[in-house]
Order: structure tokens, then C-alpha cells, then sequence
């Protein structure tokens, strides 16, 4: 059962490849009435006790009772008795392998987002980098100060820089919400494919400064995810109902024809960067939050999200699933550009295990039970390719033959393609 006290409530308000293109004027897309707009909606915060807070999948189960996914994101702001690291971070002993220093482009609240990988440093490195007067975040007495100080600056020639590495910060004794160790049903990836995905089912660390950002975004496989801000300067997010997820993105296709005809999952490229007035514009609402040092971030299924950092600061982060997450794997939108963008598997091991009834009528391309992304339109889920069969090793008495079965259809694959 579920936390039985009500939580408190109150309103407040990675990196892709393609080349950078002229984008369109908020002038070039239709407006019904162009008077109309949207202002900030709500997020739910959640300041639960000990008790409610310690069960991670009742407390989320409770969550979504409220409505909290409804939203693409909320907070919670932990108990006292939640402490994921108890010494200091060595940042000198601490790795950074993939630093991206951004640059933005673009015109009128619509942008796109273009990453150089730098050399590797020590996030003690990072820490003084981001910390230089060139980088550092203005005076501020609120923090939309700051939002409109860096929507004003967004294209500005400094660059901000941005980073991630695989690992965790987090105690290995900690027993109540790990990162490491989530209730998780993407446990079977590992189990019945042998797959370990960094960042997905395991945990990552990302380095901020004031003005790095991420762009808007749904998580790979429109997966849930988890971020705890271990330490220092606030994060803003943006977050958009899954309800919109289809309006934010015809939107966003209007704006960037050309790359839609080279990718329909274009958005998987992480590149796409609006500002909250164009969705205000274009009737499309969102919600706004900021995360402090010491509160945790859920973003749900198909929750598009975007945002930046206030400051130097340190998060962690992976993705998670539920059963409710199940039927948004099963009809996720990929990158079909060739760049591989974002993360994928087969949902073989989840359709067969938590929806048995379907798995037939799944297999042969006749799963009508609805596409949570898109409720109106009453299309079966993609098809199960050979391979995403067979990277099952369940299906295999002996395990043995999985390889040579997993041989097989790859130089089957070969074959077709040198007789096209």
C-alpha cells in the first residue's frame, strides 16, 4: 500500500551529431490565435517523512495515485535521514573522461545545441574551469533573475561546458534509494540479454556550470529517470505533459523540416533547445522547477524535459522502469538517421514476462492494446525483429546456441544487404 498521509504540495512555477541548420522564425509556424498562451503549470513537490519515503516503489506508486506523472516530472525534497554520501567528494581522484564544451545557435527562443568532446580532466579541473569569472553565474537575488539572464545570453560566443562519467558518488551501503540498486524491472535486460547499459541500468555522474544545459528530451526508450543533486548549484528544470508530447514535437518538426526528412526521431539527437515563450506562444503547457542541492528529480514515461544549470554542481543519475512503462517501450520512437542516437533493446524479455497475453499477437505485428504516446491513433505496436527474439537467451534450453543463433542472423543480415 502507499504512504497514507497526504504529501504537501505547492506550485512553482546529450549530445547529438547533425550539422547546424537555419531554422525557422516563430513567424514561419501557424498560431490559431496568436493573443493565446500558455503560462507555467504546476509540478508537485513531495516532502514525505521517513516512513513514506524509505519504500521506493510505494512512495511511487503514490505519486502517480496523485497525479505526479501527469505533469513529465516532479521533486521530492527527502527526509533528513537520507544521506547518499557521507564524506566529501575527492575531486582531484575524480575522472572526468567526456567533457563537452556548448554552443548555441539560433534566433527568437528556437535553437539548436552543438557539443565538442574536449580532453579528459579531473573533475577538480572542471570545478576551476566552471568556477573562472569568464563562467560564472551572475549576481543574483532570485532565481529568475537568473532564468532571464540566461535566456537573454543563450547565444553568447562564451562557450559553457558540460560532463558525464560513468560511476556513482553514493554510499554502497546505502540500502534506501541507491541509485545503484532502484526496484527495477530493466533488471531484466541484464539477466536475459547480459546487457549492461551505462547510464540506463547503472548510474552516471554529470558535472554542470552556470549555462550548461540539456536539451528538450524524453529519456531513451521514453524510460523513467532519477536525479539526485549531490552537491552545490541548483538545476531549472522544464517539463512538458506527456498529454503534448506529440504537440511539442509537430511543433518542433515545423521548425526543423529538414532534419525531420533526415530523422524522423530527430529528438533522440538532443539538439532541440526552446525557450518557455515559445511554448507559451504556441499554446503548448509546461512547467517550470528548480531542483536544490539534496533533492532528487523523477522524470516519468515520455515526459519531454529540458533544462540548465545554475551553477558548478555535481548530479547522479540513471533510468528505471515500472510495468506501467512497459507500453511505452513497446511503441518508443527511434533515431532512423544511422547515428544510433540514444539507447535501445529489445522488449521481448518485458512483453513475455508481464504481458503474456499479448505476446503472441505482439510477435506478429497484431498488439493494438495503445500507444500511451499517441492515444488517438489506434496503430499496433512495431514488430519484434529476429534479433531482438534472440537476444533473449530465456528462449534458449541451451545456452550455448544463443551466440550461434545471434551468428546467424547477422550474417543473414550481411547477405541481404550485399544482394541489395
Amino acid at each position: 500500500m502507499a504512504p497514507k498521509r497526504e504529501p504537501n504540495f505547492k506550485i512553482v512555477g546529450w549530445w547529438g551529431r547533425l550539422p547546424i541548420l537555419n531554422v525557422g522564425t516563430p513567424h514561419d509556424i501557424d498560431s490559431d490565435d496568436g493573443s493565446s498562451s500558455c503560462s507555467p503549470g504546476e509540478v508537485m513537490v513531495f516532502h514525505p517523512t521517513w516512513e513514506e519515503f524509505k519504500d521506493f516503489e510505494k512512495f511511487l506508486e503514490f505519486i502517480e495515485e496523485k497525479g505526479a506523472h501527469k505533469m513529465g516530472l516532479a521533486k521530492i525534497v527527502p527526509p533528513k535521514q537520507y544521506v547518499p554520501r557521507k564524506a566529501d567528494i575527492d575531486l582531484k581522484g575524480l575522472m572526468i573522461h567526456e567533457t563537452i564544451m556548448q554552443t548555441v545557435q539560433g534566433c527568437e527562443g528556437v535553437y539548436t545545441l552543438k557539443n565538442k568532446i574536449m580532453k579528459p580532466m579531473s573533475a577538480h579541473e572542471f570545478k576551476t574551469l566552471a568556477e573562472s569569472s569568464s563562467h560564472q553565474s551572475p549576481l543574483h537575488e532570485a532565481y529568475d533573475d537568473l532564468e532571464k539572464n540566461y535566456w537573454s545570453s543563450i547565444t553568447s560566443h562564451n562557450p559553457t561546458y558540460l560532463a558525464a562519467a560513468e560511476g556513482t558518488l553514493t554510499d554502497a551501503e546505502l540500502k534506501v534509494w541507491n541509485l545503484n540498486s532502484l526496484p527495477s524491472i530493466l533488471s531484466h535486460v541484464k539477466e536475459d540479454y547480459g546487457q549492461t547499459l551505462p547510464g540506463i541500468n547503472s548510474s552516471y555522474l554529470c558535472f554542470g556550470s552556470y549555462k550548461s544545459l540539456f536539451a528538450w528530451q524524453t529519456e531513451d526508450m521514453d524510460l523513467y529517470s532519477i536525479n539526485v543533486l549531490h552537491s552545490r548549484a541548483p538545476k531549472t528544470w522544464y517539463g512538458i505533459s506527456p498529454e503534448y508530447g506529440r504537440q511539442f514535437e509537430k511543433l518542433v518538426t515545423r521548425y526543423f523540416p529538414e532534419y525531420f526528412r533526415a530523422c524522423p526521431g530527430y529528438l533522440r539527437h538532443n539538439l532541440t533547445i526552446m525557450s518557455p515563450e515559445i511554448l507559451k506562444k504556441r499554446r503548448i503547457p509546461y512547467h517550470k522547477v528548480t531542483q536544490e542541492q539534496g533533492e532528487i528529480i523523477i522524470t516519468f514515461p515520455y515526459g519531454y524535459h529540458s533544462g540548465f544549470n545554475n551553477g558548478f554542481n555535481i548530479a547522479e543519475a540513471t533510468n528505471f522502469a515500472t510495468t506501467r512503462w512497459i507500453q511505452y517501450g513497446k511503441y518508443v520512437k527511434q533515431c532512423s538517421c544511422g547515428s544510433n542516437a540514444g539507447v535501445r533493446f529489445s522488449m521481448d524479455t518485458f512483453v513475455k514476462r508481464y504481458q503474456p497475453h499479448l505476446y503472441r499477437a505482439w510477435q506478429d505485428g497484431r498488439d493494438k492494446s495503445g500507444c500511451p504516446q499517441d492515444p488517438s491513433r489506434n496503430l499496433p505496436a512495431p514488430q519484434p525483429t529476429i534479433r531482438d527474439f534472440a537476444c533473449n537467451k530465456r528462449h534458449f534450453p541451451d545456452p550455448s546456441l544463443q551466440p550461434l543463433f545471434l551468428e546467424i542472423v547477422k550474417r543473414s543480415r550481411t547477405m541481404a544487404d550485399d544482394s541489395c
